[in-house]
């Protein structure tokens, strides 16, 4: 298991846990010795439509899967509606039924939605493969050039920030970095990065929360700066090394989406060895680690018990921010 990068909002002591609980395993085992193996055609579940980021990892993990175990074949079935909560409550249906995965990411547990009381622990935790950090970033001629001014500047003018929506996990952290300056965001929800980056590009709103593969290219023209970004250490891709976090300008959050997999909810120990052997050699590709590097994502393996230490961490602190 490759642990090259921390795990997002862990603590360090946490983190040598979740090591040790993702190393327990018997992960090295090959998937043919495994005592048990699929029957039928996998289905890849994508809980968002065809396009998207989700779409697009989902794909890319149906291909490594195949590229590592030929005999199987791996089916990309698109469920979308209610901003994913359609595709998984589909998923949820579904238990017991090891030949069916969900490409999957952090829902956020909101009171009174589809995903009151959720946790990915509900089902089974296979892999998580990356952590898709959000950067913060301002308009190329904005007065602040890093994330400890901006916050700075909330406290004595208006800024406007423009997320997915406040319930999600860069309206968390926009949140969470307002309540450490004692200022706050004038906050708008977007239904898209395109559109907050057309917002910011338009003067509509000072500052947007983005992932990296959504804006690499403003950045690269000169239109965008990035500020700092959320993820817990430096990012390994060139032009982005000294790009501080979020932490080194003084803000105590990190937070990443994670793109990950998981299987239906009651799948025996057997099930879930063999898909997590699977799914560790499938990380190895050439084709997902060229798409973590593509769209700038944090590698990030971590399996099983392990997976299942890092949500139960992460929902921790959402669920203290949405309340």
């Amino acid at each position: 298991m490759n642990l090259t990068h921390r795990t997002a909002m862990l603590p360090v002591a946490a983190l040598a846990a979740v090591a040790l609980a993702g190393c327990s395993g018997d992960s090295t085992s090959s998937a043919s010795d495994a005592s048990w193996e699929p029957e039928r055609d996998v289905t890849m579940v994508v809980p968002f439509a065809a396009g998207g980021g989700s779409d697009a990892f989902g794909r890319v993990m149906a291909s490594a899967i195949e590229e590592v175990e030929p005999d199987l074949v791996v089916t990309v079935e698109n469920r979308e509606g209610g901003s994913g909560a359609v595709g998984v409550e589909y998923f949820r249906s579904r238990e017991g039924d090891a030949q069916m995965l969900l490409a999957a990411s952090n829902y956020i547990a909101v009171p009174g939605s589809a995903f009151e009381d959720f946790s990915l622990n509900q089902f089974t935790p296979l892999s998580i493969f990356a952590e898709d950090v959000n950067f913060v970033v301002a308009r190329a001629d904005a007065p602040y050039d890093d994330c400890a001014q901006m916050i700075e500047a909330t406290t004595s003018e208006r800024i406007v920030g423009g997320t997915s929506g406040d319930l999600t996990i860069d309206g968390v952290a926009q949140q969470l970095m307002a309540d450490q300056s004692g200022g706050d965001f004038d906050k708008v929800a977007f239904d898209s990065g395109g559109e907050i980056i057309a917002a910011l590009l338009g003067d509509q709103i000072d500052v947007g929360f983005l992932n990296p593969g959504e804006v690499a290219g403003q950045l690269e023209s000169g239109d965008l700066k990035a500020l700092c970004h959320l993820g817990s250490e430096r990012l390994p891709y060139a032009g982005f090394e000294d790009l501080p976090t979020a932490e080194e300008n003084g803000l105590n959050v990190s937070m990443a989406q994670i793109r990950a997999a998981i299987a239906p909810p009651g799948i025996t120990d057997q099930q879930t060895q063999y898909w997590i052997d699977v799914l560790e050699r499938a990380y190895e590709t050439d084709g997902v680690q060229e798409f973590l590097a593509t769209n700038l994502m944090v590698p990030t393996l971590v399996s099983g018990d392990a997976f299942s230490d890092y949500v139960t961490e992460q929902d921790a602190v959402i669920n203290e921010v949405v309340k």
